[in-house]
This record gives C-alpha cells, structure tokens and sequence, in this order.
C-alpha cells in the first residue's frame, strides 16, 4: 500500500534540500500530541541565526494539519510583520482565524493567498457553529472595529484568543479545545509599538496567553541573549517557558545537506571535500548553501581541493550572501548608535579575544570611555555578534565564519580597504592556517559513529556486530562527546567518543576508539586504548565501561588476543553500516573491495 502524501502547507526550504531535522520535528509533534493530555508546557526553542528554525517549525505545522484531528495547529511568524499595533492585531487575528476554520473544515487552500477580507474569514466560522471560534471571533472582530477601544484592549483580544478557544467549553462542562501554538522570531515582539510610538509591551500580554493548559506557545528565536534574559528571563514570562536548544547540522546531515546541493545544481563535491565544507561552515546550513551558490556563480564544475573551499568562502565574505546577511544585521541594531565607526572599532577588537572579551581593554583600545563601550557591546550581542552573559561579561561566539566577517568588515569600512584587497588578504590568512582537517575521511567516519551512538535506544542488535556472542544492548545515551585522559606515563590521550548512561544512580559509559586504517590494528594499539579507558574509568568513577575499537582494515591476531582477553568489542567497516542502515543513517562508511 502506498504511503498518502500531502501537499506542504508551509515550506520556505524546498524539499529537495531539507535536510535530517527528524529527531527535533518528531519531539516538537510528540509534545503537539501530549497537549490533550496536560503533558506540554510552553516551550522557548533557541538557536543561533540561519540553523533552520523556520524550516522546521513549517514541517511540524504541516504534519500536525495532515496527520492528526485532534489537536488545531497554529503558525505566527513575527519577523516581517508589522510592528503598528494596530496592523499588527489585524495580522495576528487573520493569521489565528484562518488556520483555525481552514484546520477544522480541512481545507487547506483557505491558508493560499487569496481575495478574502477579515469580514470574510470569520464569516467562514458560521460553517462551525459548535465550535467556540463562532462565537469568539466575531467578538475579537468587534473589539477591532470599535472606534471606542483601546489599542492595548485590542492586542489582549488577539493574544488571548487561543487560550480563550481552548477554555470556552469548560463553562458548559465540554471538553476543552486543545491548541498547540507556534510563534516564530519571537523577539520581534519587543518592537510592537502603538500608534504614538510607545512600546506596547507584547510580551507581557502573553502570560496569561502561555499559561493555559491544553494551548501551550512554542516559540522561537534567534537572539539568543534578547531570548533568554530580555524577553522570557525577565518580567511577565519569567519562569512560565522551558528550554530546547536548537542545535547546528551533525557533521553527517550537514555532508549530506553539501551533497544535496551539489547534485540539484551539478557541481561535483568529492566526500572528503563537502566534509571540510560541512566543517568549515560548522553545520549552518545557510553557510553551507552560500557556499555552494558561491561555486555556481563564479561557473565552477568541480570543488575539489581545501583551497577552492577556502577560496569560496573568502568571496563569500567579502562581498556574497554571507556579507549581505551579516551586513543588514549589523546595521538594523546599530540604529540607536550615533557613532557607527566606533561600534565597528569596538566590534573588530572584541573579536580578537579567544574567549572572555574585557571591555576595559577594548575601551583603551579605540579611546573611548568603558560605559559606551559596553553599551555597545550589549548591541552587538542583541545583534548575535557577541555572547552577553549578563552585566559586562562577554564572549566571542564559536562561529569562525562570523570572526572573518568581523574582520574583514573592519578591513573596508576602517581601514578603507577596496573589496579586493579584503579578500586577498583573507585567502592570505587562510593559507596560513595551520590545517586541523587533514584527516577528513578520519574526521567523517568519527562523525557518522557519533550520529549513530546518539541514536541507539536501548533496544539489543546480533552480537556478532561486535564479534561476542549473544545480544549487545546498545544504551540510550544522556550525552556522546569526546574527552581527554592521562594514562599513567603518558601526556594525554584522545578518547574519540564516549557516550554516558546512568544505571540507576550509577554512571556508566561506552568509550569508542575509532580508526579509518587500511593496514591492522596492533596489539600495542588496543593496549594504549586499554590504559586510556581505565585512566578514564579512574579519574570519573564510572560504575561501568564499555569499550569498543572500531577500524575498517581490521586486526592483527595479536590484537585480537588482546581484544578478546580484555572483553572490547571490535567492529569493522561492514559491522558499522550494517548499524547505520539499522538507525535509518544513509551515509556508509567505505568498504575495502
């Protein structure tokens, strides 16, 4: 039987790009689910810029429409949306009400583009007469036309309009009407003004709208600091929103994600090459997509080398996507600054420090007093530029990309640099890094292991996987990251992954030793591996270990002797793949023959 498909809804990222996102969409569904039963509280996703929120809040949206009667899905996107309070309402109540009638009467082309006015889209809620929108919306439809309310009463008619949906059959003893509502870039909210230009205070609205218990907000946002200490760290929604991190592309998805594009647009990308692609770009997937659109414009057929990648990326930040992207961010929360060459000043030398910024240091530096300085700092944070810690405390984010975007900002627009010396100059530094990619197959192998560890459930597979007898159970892990230990005489020793579970109260951990050898491993290898996991079992107090060695050229006798008296799992190249096709992983590792 054929599986039935439904035409996407919502869907910025075309379908033949959307990448992995499965195990975040599925979670964000399951909880959409749990909302009948009181299971799901309102929910802040956080994330850096550009990872692809928007994308998956589409595909949770048009999963929810397709897939499920019972609970009405509800999609707000706030970036681009008025910030008149007055249009804003409008926006906002439209948005609700279509989504609501188009959900309970399933037909989606009422979310199409279409001619109808609002007095049109209620209208629409008659064909519903049991259901508390017809009686609720023609209400908030009035509040809006009253000439005699106030704009403040108008927001609080819109905002509180799921939660009074939900609510409304309680009072005649019905079951309540569960919603699952997700609000998009939601710090847009702190721009929401009323007519006369004064902050409306949006967000303090939502705490009776959040708080309701079968029509909890999923919201999402990309300042990250303007989230978690401006919006919901603070004042009315302190304390009423949980957390869910919202994470870059593993290293696999985001080679897959390469390989994707590189196909639709027929340029060719060796494995090893979209891996350092994928590295390099730290699994955004907009970083990822400029690169690859860099390589089309400039009429490549073929990326093949570390330093065409690099070549690309420079052109991108010089004067690509990447530059415009960055530049218009840069500018839209420089608005209140009066002296734009000092923020730029204040931003390049901050971007120097490779962890903690000090502001005292930064001030002496471009010659300006430390409270300005910092204010500009706190700007450059709402801007995602910096990580804010609270107070004067600052950190350069973890974005490499962004670093030489900073910098060559400076370069230009300071240093008076033309476009073309900007990007020498950074073709320049990159061929002077020293390489941390020089084993990119290496790399690739120990990324496409970590994705699968993080995917086992606690269900057992053949033994013969791992070459003992019987079952394996594969643990649900808590966390799989690498760590480094010091056996006894040595200087320090790379664990390539361990993954942690608890028994009970008990820590345990399964610790990975991975090589992507064609020759065998030796016994002297499994024994530096043996020393490194009890130094490690030592220094942590984990009640239990498990070590597995992992190569695809396989093991000398030696080292199975070993192997064998020591209890480690071993697996090759085709013990691993036949574990990732098992998890539903595409990507295999590549086998001798």
């Amino acid at each position: 039987m054929t599986e039935r498909r439904y035409p996407p809804i919502f869907q910025s990222v075309p379908a033949d790009e959307f990448t992995d996102r499965e195990e975040i969409i599925s979670l964000l569904v399951k909880r959409a689910r749990n909302t009948p039963r009181d299971m799901t509280l309102s929910t802040s996703v956080i994330g850096r810029r550009r990872l692809g929120k928007t994308a998956v809040m589409e595909q949770v949206y048009n999963r929810l429409f397709w897939e499920q009667d019972e609970v009405v899905p509800i999609y707000f996107n706030f970036e681009a949306k008025p910030t008149d309070s007055t249009r804003f309402a409008w926006a906002y109540f439209s948005n609700f009400v279509r989504q609501y009638v188009a959900f309970r009467l399933r037909d989606a082309g009422l979310l199409r583009a279409d001619n109808r006015n609002i007095h049109e889209i209620v209208a629409l809620t008659d064909r519903l007469p049991d259901d508390p929108i017809s009686r609720l919306a023609p209400s908030v439809l009035h509040r809006l036309l009253s000439p005699d309310a106030q704009e403040f009463e108008k927001l609080e008619a819109v905002i509180y309009l799921p939660r009074q949906v939900m609510e409304y059959n309680r009072a005649h003893w019905g079951p309540e009407v569960p919603l699952f509502v997700m609000l998009d870039e939601f710090q847009e909210t702190l721009r929401i003004h009323f007519p006369d230009g004064e902050p409306a205070d949006v967000v303090g609205l939502y705490q009776w709208a959040v708080e309701g218990r079968q029509c909890p907000h999923f919201v999402t946002g990309s300042a990250i600091r303007l989230i978690n200490q401006e919006v919901l760290g603070t004042g009315a929604l302190f304390g009423r929103f949980r957390y869910l991190e919202f994470p870059p592309l593993e290293q696999v998805y985001a080679q897959e994600l390469v390989d994707k594009l590189a196909h639709k647009y027929g340029v060719a990308i060796p494995e090893e090459i979209g891996g350092y692609i994928a590295s390099r770009c730290g699994g955004n997937p907009f970083y990822i997509r400029c690169v690859v659109m860099q390589a089309l414009e400039q009429g490549l057929e073929e990326v093949g080398s570390e330093k065409a990648v690099d070549n690309l990326i420079a052109h991108e930040i010089a004067h690509g996507q990447i530059w415009r992207d960055w530049g218009s961010q840069l500018v839209r929360y420089f608005e209140e600054i009066n002296n734009y060459t000092i923020a730029k000043r204040v931003l390049f030398h901050a971007a120097r420090y490779e962890g903690r910024i000090e502001p005292e240091e930064v001030a002496a530096a471009v010659g300006r007093p430390v409270e300005e300085v910092v204010k500009v700092m706190q700007q450059l944070s709402f801007a995602e530029m910096l990580d804010a810690k609270g107070g004067p405390i600052f950190f350069n984010l973890k974005d490499p990309i962004l670093r030489d975007y900073i910098r060559a900002q400076y370069w230009e627009e300071i240093e008076g640099e033309t476009v073309s010396a900007v990007l020498d100059r950074l073709l320049g530094e990159y061929r002077r890094l020293k390489r941390k990619y020089a084993d990119l197959v290496g790399t690739l192998v120990e990324a496409r292991i970590e994705v699968l560890m993080h995917r086992f459930d606690g269900r057992k597979v053949a033994g013969r996987l791992f070459h003992v007898e019987g079952e394996v159970e594969l643990p649900k892990f808590e966390f799989v990251f690498d760590t480094v230990v010091k056996p006894p005489g040595s200087r320090g020793y790379q664990i390539d992954l361990q993954g942690r579970w608890y028994e009970g109260y008990d820590p345990c951990a399964w610790v990975v030793e991975i090589k992507h050898w064609k020759a065998k491993v030796t016994a002297d290898v499994v024994r530096k591996f043996i020393a490194a996991y009890r130094a490690l079992e030592r220094e942590t107090g984990l009640a239990r270990v498990v070590p597995w060695i992992v190569n695809r050229g396989g093991f000398t006798a030696g080292a199975i002797r070993v192997i064998e008296e020591e209890g480690i799992y071993r697996s090759g190249a085709a013990e691993i793949n036949e574990l990732l096709r098992m998890f539903g992983i595409e990507r295999l590792l590549p086998q001798e023959g």
